[in-house]
Order: structure tokens, then sequence, then C-alpha cells
């Protein structure tokens, strides 16, 4: 309960440290030939935020990669 104070279970893993922001991806599920990935619709609460961290990290090292310097 007090860890639920300190950590909200909305809040993102990428916002604690400096990565670029993952992907945002909005309905529908398709749009333009754009798909959502099946992860963020499943559901699976660890699942998505596993992927987010993820994506946060593969976007970081793109576009950002002296974010990651020291880590």
């Amino acid at each position: 309960k007090e860890e639920s104070i300190l950590r909200e279970s909305f809040s993102d893993p990428a916002a604690e440290t400096q990565l670029v922001e993952h992907p945002h991806y909005t309905r529908p599920a398709e749009f333009r030939g754009w798909q959502v990935p099946e992860v963020l619709i499943s559901g699976d609460h660890k699942a998505v935020r596993e992927w987010r961290l993820q994506a946060a990290l593969k976007k970081t090292e793109k576009n950002r990669p002296d974010l990651l310097q020291g880590n």
C-alpha cells in the first residue's frame, strides 16, 4: 500500500530515468498502415510496462545515445 502511494500504478518507468519517451498510440488499432503493438492492447500491464521501457531504451539509443553514457 505504501509503495502505491510513492509510485502510482500508471507511472512510466522511463520517466524515472533520463530516457526519451516511448512511442504513443491511439485508436484505431491500425491507422494508415501503422499497427499498435499487440502487447499494448493485450491488457497485460506488466508486459506493457516492459514494452514501454524497452521502446524508450531503443528510442534513446537511436536519438540520444549521450543519455545512456555512464549507465
